[in-house]
């Protein structure tokens, strides 16, 4: 098992490295992308890339899809959901279509929120990238360390209403779906991360982060 790892010297490095990885990606069936505060940025550069190539797009071209492999149950604007920061920056462009969970108001169970979404993602089709950001405890999307949910074996969007991070209640895709993604870029920035990385590169088998190492994924780090 081997991972390719890319290193700079600031966030600003990473984040540039890690939009023009995905901008010269296969993106007809969209990008996963991921919160935390490097996860939001990539976001936001890559909506802005995605609206500088716009006028060079050929009529009739699809927008991106852009779905996020986890995602709060908390209603749509609330601060601490992953999509609010794009969703306010997006300014209804019509070259992305933001792939939002539903929250509370517009689903009555987090189940049927998952579901939802899980079925969105198979009409559109698998994305064949995935930016993931590593969590200090060594997480990914919602899947932490020491949950059930860490040694699912279904390829789907799955509820989880007891997250040991508030909020509690989330949508989250489980690591096999992840691993449909051709291509897994993993966002690791901050000296709070730096422990957490050199035990996934030594195959911590606790960690959930360590379960995406492999031949498609390239760690960028920071």
């Amino acid at each position: 098992m081997t991972v390719a790892i890319r290193e700079f010297a600031t966030a600003d490095d990473l984040v540039a490295a890690v939009v023009d990885t995905v901008m010269h990606s296969d993106l007809s069936h969209g990008v996963a992308l991921t919160g935390g505060r490097v996860g939001t940025r990539v976001s936001l550069a890559l909506l802005d890339a995605i609206k500088a190539t716009a006028h060079s797009r050929e009529a009739g071209v699809e927008a991106t899809h852009f779905w996020f492999s986890d995602e709060r149950y908390l209603p749509h604007g609330d601060s601490q959901r992953n999509d609010t920061a794009l969703l306010t920056h997006a300014h209804e462009s019509s070259v992305v279509t933001i792939e939002s969970v539903l929250g509370p108001r517009d689903a009555s169970t987090i189940d049927m929120a998952a579901l939802d979404y899980q079925t969105r993602l198979h009409a559109v089709g698998m994305p064949k990238v995935a930016v993931v950001s590593i969590g200090p405890d060594g997480h990914v999307a919602s899947i932490f360390p020491g949950h059930a949910l860490h040694r699912a074996t279904d390829a789907s969007v799955r509820a989880i209403t007891d997250s040991p991070k508030p909020p509690p209640v989330r949508v989250t895709w489980t690591l096999p779906l992840l691993h449909q993604c051709e291509s897994l870029l993993l966002l690791a920035a901050g000296d709070d991360k730096r422990e957490i990385v050199q035990r996934v590169l030594a195959g911590d088998a606790s960690l959930p982060a360590t379960d995406l190492i492999g031949n498609s994924a390239t760690l960028f780090i920071a």
